[in-house]
């Protein structure tokens, strides 16, 4: 899209400038170092493993699932932390800025596509999450009794901060970026549209096993 400001022509979000940005922010997260390439495989196992958690029986489930939690959240703390393209120390606070300005070249959304990527690598941790809080210690819900849905929620809310706290502080303790408060708030916007969607494909889960035992049991009623 161009608009002319000035007496100059602006072209507003380029598709080749920003599907160079977009490469060159993936290739300097993922694929620079070997540490990133750890990450990714780290994180590609856990995910792995976990889509056939499902067939295991009760206890090693719970404890898969939690095990395929920790293992992706260790990916991602070597991923946003580690192996950080930084040169030198690079150590700061910042709050909700989002970088914007306007060149001939195009709009330069500064640091808005690192904030999505941020998201995105958050949303397997947030499924990961709702999968293993199903399996939360059983007294620990059922003291509260109708108020057990609400404080599952809200435990897996505070695991979201402390999660998305502890990266953002191991981040300024070993001068690997700044700490900044909107990476925390794209660390749970994205981890929530995880344990929203794993939700959802819960209860599909739930309502077909339910299915098969209603019709196992007419069956053998018959």
């Amino acid at each position: 899209m161009k608009i002319p400001i000035f007496d100059r022509i602006f072209s507003i979000f380029g598709e080749e400038r920003q599907r160079e940005k977009l490469m060159l922010i993936l290739r300097q997260y993922f694929f620079e170092n070997p540490v990133a390439i750890a990450a990714v495989i780290l994180a590609g196992i856990s995910l792995l493993v976990s889509l056939f958690t499902g067939r295991m029986p009760e206890m090693r489930k719970r404890r898969a699932n939690w095990v395929c939690l920790f293992g992706y959240y260790a990916a991602l703390i070597l991923l946003l932390v580690f192996s950080r393209y930084w040169q030198g120390d690079v150590r700061g606070i910042r709050g909700f800025e989002i970088g914007y300005y306007l060149t001939e070249n195009g709009f330069h959304e500064g640091n808005v596509l690192i904030i999505a990527v941020n998201a995105l690598v958050f949303v397997p941790f947030g499924s990961l999450l709702r999968k293993a809080a199903v399996n939360w210690r059983p007294g620990l819900l059922r003291s509260c009794g109708r108020a057990a849905a609400p404080v599952s929620a809200l435990l897996q809310l505070f695991c979201v901060l402390a999660a998305g706290l502890l990266v953002e502080v191991l981040q300024l303790l070993f001068a690997r970026g700044y700490f900044a408060a909107i990476d925390i708030a794209a660390y749970t916007a994205g981890s929530v549209v995880g344990i929203l969607f794993m939700g959802i494909v819960l209860r599909i889960s739930a309502r077909r096993e339910n299915r098969k035992t209603s019709l196992a049991m007419k069956r053998g009623e018959a």
